[in-house]
């Protein structure tokens, strides 16, 4: 039987190459998973604060695990994993979205492919078993440059296809960092000028305000636990 250097060697690596790689691919992934949550904290946090303003607003779900769709195309089961993704309620209306966190690190043609899976899925219909309409996709980027790029790869990817763009809001991570999330530092693909994500945002002042992240993360669990359950119940109601 091989010991470990061996078969490192035999399979054209180097002991040490591995454990160069291995760290720097959980660095990247440290990096992307803490932007993940900054972005999901200040959007609780833009909640909480509307909340003490007498507005009825509230972040009812946020996880990485069930945004996720599973579906049929082309007679095979795949899969749409976006980066994260939630429930904003404004009052009675609700707002379902993906996010996704772009570090500038992915190819044109990489980037071309993640966003040919949201077309796929949308044209499948999938999603009117749990809504009526595909959540709005957030797409967070590092610098203008990146921004006018992903906002081509969607609308070219929907002209080659002969489909309606996707719903997709674009913003820079340094603009959203100083403003806050619910700021109109978001521009929609096809207008392309900027604008808040949600409707109601324009009820509070949205500059940043230091946080109190335990008192944030007992309210994050709390709206997560009290969205599982509804969503259990209706799950209860419509099974035979």
């Amino acid at each position: 039987m091989a010991n470990p250097g061996q078969a490192a060697r035999s399979a054209a690596y180097s002991t040490r190459r591995r454990n160069e790689l291995d760290i720097g691919i959980l660095v990247r992934h440290f990096q992307h998973t803490r932007d993940v949550r900054a972005f999901m904290v200040s959007l609780a946090s833009v909640a909480r604060r509307h909340r003490q303003l007498r507005f009825d607003h509230a972040l009812m779900v946020w996880d990485e695990s069930e945004c996720r769709r599973y579906y049929q195309a082309e007679g095979r089961r795949r899969a749409l994993v976006p980066d994260s993704g939630g429930v904003y309620r404004v009052g009675q209306h609700t707002y379902e979205f993906f996010l996704e966190i772009d570090r500038g690190t992915m190819s044109r043609g990489k980037l071309a492919r993640k966003f040919d899976c949201y077309y796929t899925y949308r044209q499948t219909g999938e999603y009117l078993h749990g809504g009526t309409r595909l959540p709005r996709l957030l797409v967070i980027v590092p610098d203008e440059g990146r921004a006018h790029l992903v906002r081509k790869v969607i609308l070219e990817r929907a002209k080659l296809a002969g489909l309606t763009p996707l719903d997709a809001w674009i913003a820079v991570q340094d603009t959203l960092n100083t403003r806050g999330p619910a700021a109109p530092v978001w521009r929609h693909i096809v207008e392309w000028k900027m604008c808040r994500c949600f409707d109601g945002f324009e009820n509070a002042d949205q500059m940043p305000r230091p946080l109190n992240l335990a008192r944030l993360s007992r309210d994050v669990t709390r709206d997560v636990r009290k969205a599982r359950t509804m969503r259990r119940r209706r799950a209860s109601k419509v099974t035979p």
